[in-house]
């Protein structure tokens, strides 16, 4: 016999094959996930959270204006904005689609922050 699970367990689920997912995969496993749950609103919903978490974590490289940024907890300014040091402005990233937009030039006190 066949029970389906509620949302709660199907959300419970996703979010721990998400935490699993290995670095470069996510957004593989993400759309593997909604065909197999046949609900893309609650994979997305969920995978929004767990992709920022997930790329921060793994130091996930992305290439804006030709050279590569990293995305991490330290570069992290809130909001899905990230600090880009090497060319001192920030950036909105989307974790789902992988797109970068809205940059903005971002001053950075002396003390604020490393040379890298």
């Amino acid at each position: 016999m066949r029970q389906d699970l509620c949302k709660p367990e199907k959300a419970s689920l996703i979010c721990s094959l998400l935490r699993q997912t290995p670095p470069g995969e996510f957004s593989q496993v993400v759309r593997d996930l909604s065909a197999l749950v046949q609900d893309e609103q609650l994979v997305r919903q969920e995978a929004a959270h767990i992709g920022a978490c997930h790329n921060k974590s793994n130091f996930t490289p992305i290439k804006i204006n030709r050279h590569t940024v990293l995305l991490t907890h330290y570069n992290d300014l809130g909001g899905n904005r990230f600090f880009d040091p090497q060319d001192k402005f920030s950036f909105e990233f989307d974790h789902l689609c992988w797109i970068t937009g809205k940059p903005q030039l971002h001053g950075v006190m002396l003390d604020e922050g490393e040379l890298w």
